[in-house]
């Protein structure tokens, strides 16, 4: 008789055997035609084409769609600056935050030419700076959230069909959509009290 030889739920090899050691070694009798690579599931055989999708690889190419929604909402942000403009933020942040607080800025700092090419004061440059700043890290704060939210909730086994894999991704696309929208709320609610502050 013949005998399937199970690893991972499908057949790895097939052998002849007689029944009694074929039991001693935990070898499945092949029936309805099983052979080398059918699945073998609650006492089941079922054709290799059966076997379903490869949830694994369906996980991570829907975490990889998740993940493109989070990069685009910091993408958009920072493809509005030249190239270089964003490695300074940093230093731009903290000579910032040295003006507003009423500090004395180095010598080498960048603000005051900055402020000096758009025509404005080194205070004014400041507050606009710290204004970015405060508004990237509202990007970024959503950006994470939507990155561990994706990773948590697509590379949990529980999800195992492609349909349920895809609601997960619809529903992300959702809150990635209400969170750009938020972030555009909150840019315009930043830039009416900037107006209504320069009107006054």
């Amino acid at each position: 008789m013949g005998y399937g030889i199970i690893e991972n739920g499908v057949v790895a090899n097939a052998v002849e055997a007689d029944a009694a050691f074929a039991d001693a070694q935990g070898w499945i009798e092949l029936t309805g035609g099983a052979g080398i690579g059918w699945g073998y599931k609650d006492g089941a055989f079922s054709p290799p084409s059966a076997l379903g999708p490869d949830m694994p690889a369906l996980r991570q190419e829907a975490l990889a769609t998740a993940m493109a929604y989070g990069n685009a909402i910091t993408a958009g942000e920072i493809n509005q600056w030249a190239g270089v403009e964003p490695i300074s933020w940093t230093q731009q942040r903290d000579e910032a935050k040295i003006v507003r607080e009423g500090g004395t800025l180095t010598a080498d700092a960048l603000l005051p030419g900055l402020a000096e090419d758009k025509g404005v004061s080194v205070a004014a440059y400041a507050d606009d700076v710290w204004g970015n700043y405060e508004r990237y890290a509202r990007v970024l704060r959503a950006a994470v959230y939507l990155r561990r939210t994706a990773t948590t909730r697509l590379l949990d086994e529980a999800l195992d069909t492609p349909e349920a894999l895809q609601s997960v991704v619809d529903e992300l696309q959702v809150e990635a959509d209400q969170l750009a929208a938020q972030l555009l709320a909150a840019d315009q609610a930043a830039a009416a009290a900037q107006a209504g502050q320069a009107a006054a």
